[in-house]
């Protein structure tokens, strides 16, 4: 009997390769705030302020690999004053303090905010529809990672409740 003789009797099927496949990170992880900054307008994206985060440590929930890229990534949009209310309210209550005294002073802040211990909780999900609101066919569908900014005291690990398994 030859190799692919006994690999087909053993019922074996090709997989693909998994290497640089993305994981949605879910549970709570404490991560360094590494990137804040404006980018102007592109084809489809209006100009927005990126923050990304990089996981150091996994609180509780999905081992947060190494990775050369930051774990979590949003976009405060500037023609949106509901976004930037939150790239506030995620700051404050990351203990970052932006100035927002003039559009210059609140850019210049950003530097606070580099290198800042930060809490999240991160979870997926998988939208049915894009962004005009049109139904996407389930082959097109994509889990997106999505996280809150959490207070220190707040991020630990949760308890299981008796009577649970555990698995």
């Amino acid at each position: 009997m030859g190799i692919t003789d006994s690999l087909r009797s053993a019922g074996f099927k090709p997989e693909a390769n998994t290497d640089g496949e993305w994981e949605v990170l879910k549970g709570q992880y404490k991560c360094e705030w590494v990137t804040l900054r404006k980018e102007e307008a592109r084809d489809t994206v209006g100009a927005r302020y990126l923050a990304e985060f990089k996981a150091k440590d996994t609180i509780d929930g999905i081992l947060a690999r190494p990775s050369m890229y930051p774990h979590f990534r949003r976009s405060y949009f500037l023609d949106n004053t509901e976004d930037i209310k939150k790239l506030l309210n995620d700051a404050f209550t990351a203990g970052v303090a932006l100035d927002t005294s003039s559009d210059e002073a609140f850019e210049a802040s950003f530097a606070n905010a580099i290198g800042k211990d930060v809490y999240v909780r991160g979870w997926g999900w998988t939208p049915e529809k894009d962004r005009s609101g049109n139904v996407l066919p389930e082959g097109e569908r994509r889990t997106l990672q999505q996280f809150v900014v959490k207070q220190e005291k707040n991020a630990k690990p949760r308890k299981a409740k008796a009577g649970v398994v555990p698995f």
